[in-house]
Formats: structure tokens, sequence, C-alpha cells
């Protein structure tokens, strides 16, 4: 399995509302694991065109690993 390291995270995005920050480790998105970034990128994109309103992202800050939840749309 792959991870996405994030160097940075826009603040007022769903992402910074998640509680994403950089030098997070993502594992899973979605509750599934991906084997690079590509991947990654190819999955995000597809839960944004499918309108997802949320999705759990599998985490990791200093060794800590977490579930955060990504809130999409005018619920979020």
């Amino acid at each position: 399995p792959g991870t996405v390291f994030l160097t940075r995270v826009v603040p007022d995005t769903p992402a910074a509302e998640a509680g994403l920050a950089v030098n997070d480790r993502i594992y899973e998105l979605n509750d599934r694991p991906f084997a690079n970034a590509a991947a990654f990128q190819t999955a995000i994109t597809a839960l944004l065109d499918a309108l997802t309103p949320e999705f759990p992202l599998l985490t990791e800050r200093c060794g800590h690993v977490r579930t955060v939840t990504m809130r999409l749309g005018p619920n979020k």
C-alpha cells in the first residue's frame, strides 16, 4: 500500500476543516488502501466526480493513527 504525504493544506477547505495538516500521511481513502500518489488522485477524483458527500481518510500524525472524515458540499 502507498501513502500520501501532505505538503500543503489550504485554509478553509474541506481538508483543513477535517483537521488535516502539513506532514500528515494518508494511508487509506474511503476505507481502501491505494498503491501510490497517482492511484490516490484517481480515487479522490472519482469520489469528487460522484459528488460523494463525505468519506473517511486513515491518517497518521506524529506516530498517531486516526480516521478523519472529509465532508464536501453545502452540508459540510
